[in-house]
């Protein structure tokens, strides 16, 4: 009997690479799973904080609407040149503001520095405040022209001709 011998050149060689896999192991999906939620914390976190800061410029710029009211208010002659302290807004947006006037007169006749301060307490207990400080003319001193007569502009004004003079 014979046995059949196979050229060299023809046989298998071993395997040295090892085979490439085709599934993932718990261990890869547990820390792909934990970088997410990683992630996830960070970018809630990121979304708590641009909350906070637009509610802040909501509150801000609702302080300095009710101030500049306030303050016209005032340029207006509604309200008075005196101190007022701690009184509430009505209704609207401005519900749970409250409002003080300070107002001192100046070295100059008339005029008036008045401060309008303007409060509201944040939900973490502390308290919002937006002040507008402005020089005022007693508005009863501005006077108004309400009853005055306008003149006619042509009798306001005058003519005057140059005559030559000859010596």
């Amino acid at each position: 009997m014979r046995l059949a011998v196979r050229p060299a050149c023809s046989r298998r060689p071993a395997r040295s690479v090892p085979r490439q896999r085709r599934a993932i192991t718990l261990m890869e999906v547990l820390v792909a799973l934990a970088i997410f939620m990683i992630a996830f914390v960070g970018l809630g976190h990121l979304i708590n904080m641009a909350t906070d800061r637009a509610a802040e410029a909501g509150r801000h710029t609702v302080g300095m609407q009710l101030a500049q009211s306030k303050m016209a208010e005032v340029n207006a002659g509604v309200l008075a040149l005196e101190s007022t302290s701690e009184a509430g807004f009505d209704g609207g947006q401005a519900v749970g503001w409250t409002w003080s006037l300070d107002c001192s007169q100046s070295e100059v006749e008339k005029l008036w520095q008045v401060q309008v301060r303007v409060t509201r307490p944040r939900p973490d207990g502390t308290t919002f405040e937006f002040v507008l400080t402005q020089m005022v003319l007693d508005p009863a001193a501005r006077g108004t022209t309400i009853g005055a007569n306008v003149a006619d502009s042509s009798s306001s004004s005058s003519s005057s001709s140059a005559t030559p003079t000859t010596p």
